[in-house]
């Protein structure tokens, strides 16, 4: 009865269409989930990439800089050494001694003094440079204090011994000699 319009090819033929059916969706499903996965990987990667891409343009710009400011010391250490090499040339012309002053005279203040010699090296900053002509000439160091024990500390502080410098010890000056800032 109900089996007399029935068709068994037409069921197969449904059967067979309702499996391309479902093969199609669970393909596309699959596709969809492939593809996902697919941009993650690539998005996960892009990011990566950018983080990596910023770590190296810090680092460029940081080398950059440096290079800029060594730059900057490089043309310091040119200007120190051309003023250097004038002022030697000007001692030269003129023999006159070095003569560093430090301190104020005034109150209870009285001039020490003591001829101080330069070390071996020349580096950035440094005013005096260890050069054999700058060596040749005498440094004379007049320092305005009250006693010795301050003249030394004021030395030592503005010639450090790690920069260079050897400061002797200050004696008083002569009364013989005229101290040059009170002349001044």
């Amino acid at each position: 009865m109900w089996l007399e319009g029935f068709s068994i090819n037409l069921f197969i033929f449904t059967v067979l269409g309702a499996c391309g059916m479902v093969s199609a969706a669970l393909v596309r499903q699959v596709r969809l989930v492939v593809d996902r996965r697919m941009r993650a990987t690539l998005e996960l990667r892009n990011e990566r990439l950018r983080r990596r891409y910023d770590q190296v343009r810090a680092t460029h710009e940081a080398s950059v800089a440096r290079i800029a400011d060594l730059e900057v010391e490089r043309r310091m250490t040119v200007g120190q050494i051309q003023e250097m090499k004038r002022r030697l040339l000007a001692a030269r012309q003129e023999s006159f001694e070095i003569v560093h002053e430090l301190g104020d005279p005034g109150g209870d203040h009285r001039p020490f003094v003591g001829d101080m010699t330069l070390g071996p090296m020349l580096t950035v900053g440094r005013i005096h440079s260890g050069d054999s002509r700058v060596r040749g000439l005498r440094h004379v160091l007049e320092v305005w204090a009250a006693t010795p024990a301050e003249a030394t500390r004021l030395a030592r502080q503005a010639f450090p011994p790690d920069a260079g410098f050897t400061v002797p010890p200050l004696q008083p000056a002569a009364p013989g000699r005229p101290a040059r800032k009170a002349a001044e």
